[in-house]
């Protein structure tokens, strides 16, 4: 799964953006199987609150509480997802990090991320 990940320039995020029932589920079931290969290819996923995960279990459960309150609060989460990318950096500068939630497509969600595309490939 991940021999096929490349990386272009340092700190790329992909967001997956799912919607309800069209595979996100399934996706993060495939992201918690295939953590240690993930990892050893130098990609990182993003658990329920919305820090890297360091073991598999820490994808147990989603980040669509976390990211809902955010978007209550108007909260821009573009510093703090910069701020847990930043340890990677000082390991390798060819990563890869994904942020997968289906309510990501919900109105309003759009606005926590602003600017994040300035600080790194989105």
């Amino acid at each position: 799964m991940a021999s096929g990940l490349r990386c272009n320039v340092a700190g790329q995020i992909i967001i997956h953006a799912g919607f309800a029932k069209c595979g996100s589920a399934s996706i993060r079931t495939a992201l918690f199987q295939n953590f240690r290969k993930l990892q050893k290819h130098n990609v990182f996923v993003f658990d329920k609150d919305l820090r890297i995960a360091r073991t598999a279990a820490d994808l147990v459960g989603t980040p669509i509480w976390f990211l809902e309150q955010a978007r209550k609060k108007s909260e821009n989460l573009a510093q703090r997802l910069g701020s847990e990318i930043a340890p990677l950096l000082k390991r390798t500068r060819d990563h890869l990090v994904i942020l997968s939630a289906e309510n990501l497509t919900n109105p309003g969600m759009a606005e926590l991320f602003t600017d994040l595309d300035t600080q790194r490939e989105v």
